[in-house]
C-alpha cells in the first residue's frame, strides 16, 4: 500500500439513547502509517496530520495501531542488559 492511502471499512454501530435505539453506519480508517520513532511530539504531530487527512476523505473514525505511540521497542531482544536498562527508560519516557 502506498503512502497516504488508507483502507476503509464501513461498521454498523449501534446506539441507544434512553428513548429510542438507532442503527448507523459509520465509515472506519485503518491508519497503516509509521511512528516517528522514540519522538512522541512528532508522532502525535503525525496523527493528527493523518486524522485530518483521512477526514477530508470521508473517514469518520481513524484507528491506530496499539504501538504507534512512541513505537514498537523491536530492539529489546537484541541489546545487552546495560544498553536495554537505558533504552527502555527512554522508551517510557515517550
Amino acid at each position: 500500500m502506498s503512502p497516504g492511502v488508507f483502507p476503509t471499512f464501513s461498521y454498523t454501530a449501534i446506539f441507544q439513547s434512553s428513548m429510542i435505539s438507532m442503527l448507523d453506519k459509520v465509515k472506519v480508517t485503518a491508519a497503516q502509517v509509521a511512528p516517528v520513532f522514540m519522538d512522541k511530539e512528532a508522532t502525535v504531530d503525525k496523527a493528527c496530520r493523518t486524522i485530518v487527512e483521512t477526514g477530508k476523505a470521508g473517514a469518520e473514525f481513524v484507528v491506530f495501531s496499539e504501538t504507534f505511540a512512541p513505537g514498537y521497542p523491536y530492539w529489546r531482544r537484541d541489546q545487552p542488559i546495560s544498553k536495554l536498562s537505558d533504552l527502555m527508560v527512554e522508551y517510557h519516557k515517550n
